[in-house]
């Protein structure tokens, strides 16, 4: 979904402008795809709805934050043995 003024800057850009979609990101096996489409105005299909959009955080002590990082081959050994 691109907002408003997302639309407005790819009118403007044409093939200048790129929409760029990660997928396949969940999962041990996961196998990431990172697909870059040039001018998407003129190569996908659009439809119009109404939508809500959230942005930004009123109070940060209402929602939690994971850092994450990779877990090495040792550790992860470690961690299934115990449970």
């Amino acid at each position: 979904m691109l907002e408003h003024s997302q639309i407005r800057l790819a009118m403007a850009s044409g093939d200048k402008f790129f929409l760029v979609v990660v997928s396949g990101l969940e999962g041990v096996t996961a196998t990431p795809r990172v697909r870059v489409i040039v001018d998407p105005l003129r190569q996908l299909r659009m439809s119009e709805r109404r939508v809500v959009t959230f942005s930004g955080i009123r109070d940060d002590t209402l929602s939690l934050v994971f850092d994450l990082r990779p877990i090495d081959a040792d550790s992860q050994v470690a961690a299934s043995s115990e449970s």
